[in-house]
């Protein structure tokens, strides 16, 4: 909230800083990204796949980039819908 309110930062910039905060992060395990955070997927999770599920299931920094970008989708979609009026 502060970042956007005393810094200005718009969602995308918000959405990035997120993102690199799990990729730079220390926590074990290799990112979900092939390069840069939100960019290409690494091979096996392009898509939903078995191959994916168990690179999840054992790495946890990209469960939890995974995990960010599942919380995106529902919340982009809430957005779009106009679920946060009053």
């Amino acid at each position: 909230m502060r970042a956007a309110t005393e810094r200005g930062l718009r969602y995308g910039e918000l959405k990035t800083s997120a993102r690199n905060g799990i990729h730079y992060s220390f926590l074990p395990g290799a990112s979900l990204w092939a390069g840069r955070p939100g960019g290409a997927k690494v091979a096996g999770c392009q898509k939903d796949s078995p191959i994916c599920e168990t690179l999840l299931k054992s790495n946890t920094k990209a469960a939890m980039e995974a995990g960010l970008e599942r919380e995106y989708v529902s919340f982009e979609a809430k957005a779009a819908a106009g679920g946060f009026q009053n």
